[in-house]
């Protein structure tokens, strides 16, 4: 829509999820096999027809800008619009040099950037939420209510395994925001959850940023959001589908297993033929099953050979499974080598790890046994 511009903030929560943040942004977090965590932000922008993306970046994102690139594979390699990757930098009357930790600090960086937006609408999106979103119909709702801002909510959110504090707000009828707050789990006060998507009028994204400048505001929703709800202009739009927040390693494998035990939660989010989840293409060998092989109820992308058992599991491209492995309720990243008679059973495995023969590694589903990238064992 060439009323609407994107921002997808690649950053926030990386303190959250430091095991796998430790050289990439939250935003190229390998997710399903094949996709990085923003991968599920990006194609909701452009199944609603957002062409001009801006990404903003912290540090530690080369990683997210080669999985980028120049936005073909998302169908943003655009003259005048398309994606581009706004790193953090200072004006000349900046009195600090720190990097952001919140929204409002994140936005206050590329003020610049949003002053010279013609769009009349913006949408804003974490990177470490992953839906499949219709904000086709998300933006249409917004435009009708005239609405100042539009939060995206979950209606039917889980209950309980809350990892960290969320926003959860409670709507009237006609969708109108009531009330908003901070919190582990939905209560009869606050009953639905923030998916932290959020549709602003362009002028009124401004006028916010304007405000938390004067004030010394530092957050988006207890300083702006909460202090605007008798205003009557903020509303939300209900998703009722499949959504997961990636907090930390518990919550990432957690959200990964249930894609592989959910076939409903997997078809809800990859399985949309209206909005299809895009991501980096990759013109890679199909996978090789040795005579040995049994994989049963997993994800397994290209690139992989397979040569001994995989079950209730993710494995990402170019993994090397040896012969006699046995691997279960298990995440295995790219290029990984598992090498001969190997047991791992609840095991999160970054990318280019090796594990040597004959090792057996094991957590719970709970606590999962996590190796580091390019770690050998």
């Amino acid at each position: 829509m060439s009323n609407v511009a994107g921002i997808i903030l690649s950053n926030l929560n990386t303190t959250t999820n430091t095991q796998m943040t430790v050289d990439r942004t939250v935003a190229a977090i390998p997710f399903a096999g094949r996709y990085r965590l923003i991968d599920f932000a990006l194609s909701n922008l452009i199944n609603a027809d957002v062409s001009k993306i801006n990404v903003v970046v912290n540090y530690n994102y080369r990683s997210l800008m080669e999985h980028i690139g120049s936005g073909k594979d998302w169908d943003l390699a655009r003259r005048g619009a398309g994606i581009r990757l706004l790193s953090p930098y200072q004006l000349s009357g900046s009195t600090s040099s720190k990097l952001y930790s919140t929204h409002l600090e994140a936005l206050a960086d590329i003020i610049p950037i949003i002053d010279d937006l013609q769009e009349e609408n913006v949408i804003i999106c974490d990177s470490d939420i992953v839906c499949n979103v219709d904000l086709t119909s998300a933006l249409a709702y917004h435009e009708e209510m005239n609405a100042d801002v539009t939060i995206v909510s979950a209606l039917h959110p889980r209950r309980g395994n809350i990892r960290a504090a969320r926003v959860y707000l409670r709507a009237d009828k006609e969708g109108r925001v009531e009330d908003l707050a901070l919190g582990r789990e939905t209560t009869d006060e606050v009953p639905e959850l923030c998916l932290n998507i959020f549709i602003l009028k362009t002028s009124r994204l401004r006028a916010y940023l304007a405000e938390a400048a004067a004030h010394n505001y530092h957050s988006f929703t207890r300083d702006i959001l909460m202090s605007h709800v008798k205003d009557g202009t903020i509303y939300r739009y209900g998703h009722e589908g499949y959504y997961a927040f990636v907090a930390d390693v518990e919550e990432y494998y957690a959200r990964s297993i249930e894609l592989v035990l959910n076939p409903t939660a997997r078809e809800e989010l990859l399985g949309n033929e209206a909005r299809p989840i895009f991501t980096k293409v990759h013109n890679s060998a199909a996978v090789r099953y040795g005579k040995n092989a049994h994989v049963s109820n997993s994800l397994i992308a290209d690139n992989c050979v397979i040569d001994g058992t995989v079950e209730n599991s993710i494995i990402f491209r170019g993994v090397h499974i040896g012969a006699g492995s046995v691997i279960r309720n298990s995440i295995v990243m790219g290029g990984a080598h598992i090498g001969k008679n190997v047991t791992l059973n609840c095991v999160v495995s970054d990318k280019l790890t090796y594990v040597s023969d004959g090792k057996r590694l094991e957590g719970c589903s709970t606590l999962p046994f996590f190796i580091p990238k390019k770690k050998h064992i």
